[in-house]
């Protein structure tokens, strides 16, 4: 193998270990939910902890590469030390996670650190590192920065595809990560079999640059790197705040899919990877071009483009009917991708069925590929303006660093602060203003956009946004569509830490979505039906756990049987109680004396609690809802059962009919399965029939009337031994193993 071919086949190595990265990113942020909840906090310290690793070990990685002459071996080590870490990383996180489970946030802060400083240090490494070695032997530097950042970030993009789509869906959370160590490990033996073809005298740095390179060397001399460093700061800082927005605006759109997020995140890396590569492209048909100035021409674009496709996307939407459509089917379909073949009917139909199986990649397209094309092309193109003395390495790591710094920074101001205090459409207005600024910073006569005209595009722009773009609470007003009841109906629109609630309110109805899904409404019978069934078989319940409140039925109805029970309710979501306070009838539920309310996710709370429950009722999202394994698997509904007392009793909700009543029986002695909940304890009693006809008869029409006829013969249950034979060939869910929330898996199984 000549050197030319060893060089090829290291860009395909960075493109595994892209690819291997995102892997555990997607896989290892999902695992850390189990013990550290999915509390908006608590996610933020993870995507914390996982980016400061990054920038961390950018900053050492850019130093050795400066130091150490046998880089190549160094980042075998790095990739063995990252595989084998890989294949110890789960018993390793379940003996930190059940110690530090139950443990106020900054122990829980120091249990995420504890787990992931090491692999994304190494990680962070990687990029400098890399391409320290890889301009010793091509000698320009920004070809190899941005054709390796190029790899690396289409790796990275298509391995969040993959992790998604394929490997969770079809393997588990624990095959995911084992397959990314092997690649490590793959990766590190390519390398020790490459490694001969590079001599230890050609890794040495030296001082021959490319012609084409040694102006801007000469120039960066003389830049102020401080300001260069608070530049990648802010632009960092912005970024990551349109990249939470999005992930809000779009996840409302295409739902709390766990393909929706992997969907929108292959779509940003993938534009940061092209941008890298386009950028590479221009500058060798323009390479006297002013990089600065076209830094910052690039950041006005970015902002341009941001204020422009909201302000389109909303008034097309809000006049425009064929667009009103468009967003009315996303919205109306409550799982993206859509896990099913296309109507052939018609052609109206199969159009409409393709659309929402495409949608979820096809809403990130039109927001968010363009400003990260041209956040891609930032990257190296700064990093080209810092670079000075030959340090390719360390300039690499410095800015980094920065970025990420910026990128923490900005991700705790946008998300803990700006969303909760003034929306989303009023925080994307500043962070785009802020980046509209960055024109001011041109040459007069120079650069893309020529200095005289900056003042009035600047001012142009600003004036079209402060009329045109959409205040708090209207850009999720539209994505909402109206029903058929909207001539009558009033939305109650409430934005926090942790997502988007919008309640529709008439007179007589009521219904309510949480960030785009839809999450309960008044009146329904089935609801109460569930709760009273339920309390039929332990009525006397003095102590009772509610875990989610949805819109109050179960809660009113054990308040109407039990009144003197105590009544523990666990509910995520403060944003979703605050939102619905603002109902008379549901504040009054709400205010309860003996109601005890806890904003806590679910299961974290039993790992903090030793209290046993005679009824625990969890009425939660949809089982192909994100982070939904966490409520539905074999090892949570174990949690369940430790916190039941021997009469005690489980009602769970469910709109999947085989995995979830095959992991109930794979813990509870007594499972009843009804048609769309099932009831479970460790020995159900008789049952007071007496009861339910009493409690029946206490609601007015037609309730009453809809209660009694689900009772007659709608809704007879399945016992134990019945579930486990029509559900022989379903699988249980496993906290690593989540079927049903990675639903293409069990899709795939069934058709087949």
């Amino acid at each position: 193998m000549t050197k030319t071919a060893a060089l090829s086949l290291l860009k395909i190595v960075f493109f595994i270990s892209g690819f291997s990265s995102l892997v555990y990113q997607v896989s290892w942020q999902r695992i850390l939910t189990l013990y550290y909840s999915v509390e908006n906090i608590s996610t933020t310290l993870i995507v914390t902890v996982y980016m400061l690793g990054l920038g961390i070990g950018a900053i050492v990685g850019g130093y050795l590469s400066e130091k150490i002459i046998r880089r190549l071996q160094l980042y075998l080590l790095i990739e063995l030390l990252i595989g084998l870490f890989g294949l110890a990383s789960l018993p390793f996180l379940e003996l930190i996670g059940k110690t530090t489970a139950a443990s106020n946030y900054f122990i829980s802060f120091t249990g995420m650190f504890l787990f992931l400083c090491l692999p994304t240090i190494l990680m962070g490494m990687t990029l400098p590192l890399l391409t320290k070695f890889y301009d010793d032997h091509n000698r320009r530097f920004f070809d190899s920065i941005s054709y390796l950042y190029f790899i690396n970030t289409i790796g990275a993009a298509v391995g969040c595809f993959f992790s998604s789509y394929i490997l969770i869906s079809f393997f588990g959370l624990d095959t995911s990560i084992y397959v990314a160590a092997g690649l490590n490990i793959t990766i590190a033996l390519i390398i020790f079999f490459i490694s001969s073809k590079f001599s230890q005298g050609q890794e040495k740095s030296n001082e021959i640059v490319a012609e084409s390179e040694k102006k801007y060397v000469a120039a960066g001399k003389a830049v102020n790197l401080k300001k260069i460093y608070l530049v990648v700061f802010i632009t960092g800082f912005i970024a990551i705040g349109y990249e939470i927005i999005w992930f809000r605006v779009i996840g409302t759109i295409v739902k709390a899919s766990p393909y929706a997020f992997s969907s929108i995140l292959f779509v940003y890396l993938a534009g940061i990877g092209l941008g890298s590569y386009f950028i590479k492209r221009y500058l060798g048909k323009h390479p006297t071009i002013n990089r600065k100035n076209l830094f910052y021409s690039l950041q006005f674009f970015i902002a341009a483009f941001v204020l422009l496709s909201i302000i389109g996307f909303y008034y097309l939407v809000k006049h425009v009917p064929y667009f009103a459509e468009i967003n009315r089917a996303s919205f109306n379909t409550m799982e993206h991708p859509y896990p099913h073949i296309p109507r052939t009917d018609s052609v109206a139909h199969f159009f409409k069925d393709l659309f929402v199986v495409v949608d979820v990649f096809l809403w990130p397209l039109a927001f968010i590929l363009i400003p990260t094309i041209l956040m891609g092309a930032s990257f190296p193109l700064i990093t080209s303006i810092a670079f000075k003395d030959n340090a390719a390495g360390s300039t690499v790591g410095k800015i980094y660093f920065f970025n990420v710094v910026g990128n923490v920074t900005g991700g705790l101001v946008t998300g803990l602060l700006l969303l909760q205090t003034i929306g989303s459409e009023s925080s994307l207005l500043l962070l785009s203003f802020l980046g509209l600024l960055f024109l001011f910073f041109i040459d007069q006569d120079s650069g893309i956009v020529h200095g005289k005209y900056k003042r009035p595009m600047i001012i142009a722009l600003a004036i079209l946004a402060l009329i045109a773009f959409p205040r708090r609470h209207q850009l999720y007003n539209i994505i909402h569509p109206d029903t058929e009841y909207s001539t009558n109906e009033s939305k109650l629109i409430t934005e926090g830490l942790d997502g988007v609630i919008v309640t529709y309110r008439s007179a007589d109805k009521l219904s309510t979505y949480i960030n785009g899904m839809t999450h309960g409404g008044r009146p329904y019978a089935t609801f109460y039906y569930e709760a009273i069934e339920t309390l039929s078989f332990n009525m006397n319940a003095p102590s009772v756990l509610v875990i989610g409140f949805g819109t109050g039925s179960t809660v009113e109805t054990i308040q109407k049987a039990l009144p003197h029970t105590k009544v523990t309710l666990v509910e995520l979501s403060p944003t979703l109680i605050k939102n619905l306070n603002q109902v008379d009838y549901l504040k009054s539920i709400l205010e309860n004396d003996n109601l005890e309310l806890i904003y806590a996710d679910g299961r974290k709370y039993l790992y903090n609690s030793d209290k046993k429950f005679d009824a625990i009722f969890m009425d939660p999202l949809r089982t192909t809802t994100s982070f939904s394994n966490n409520l539905y698997s074999k090892q949570f509904f174990q949690l369940i059962k430790n916190h039941l007392t021997n009469d005690g009793v489980f009602m769970v909700w469910t709109d999947e009919h085989f995995v979830v009543p095959k992991t109930l029986c794979s813990v509870f002695p007594a499972v009843k399965k009804y048609s769309y909940f099932c009831i479970t304890s460790n020995k159900i009693k008789a049952q007071d029939t007496s009861f339910k006809s009493k409690m029946f008869s206490g609601f007015k029409p037609p309730l009453r009337e809809e209660l009694f006829k689900i009772d007659s013969g709608e809704n007879k249950p399945l016992d134990k031994a019945a579930i486990l034979t029509y559900t022989s060939q379903s699988p249980v869910n496993e906290d690593y193993k989540p079927y049903t929330e990675f639903y293409l898996g069990l899709f795939a199984r069934r058709k087949n």
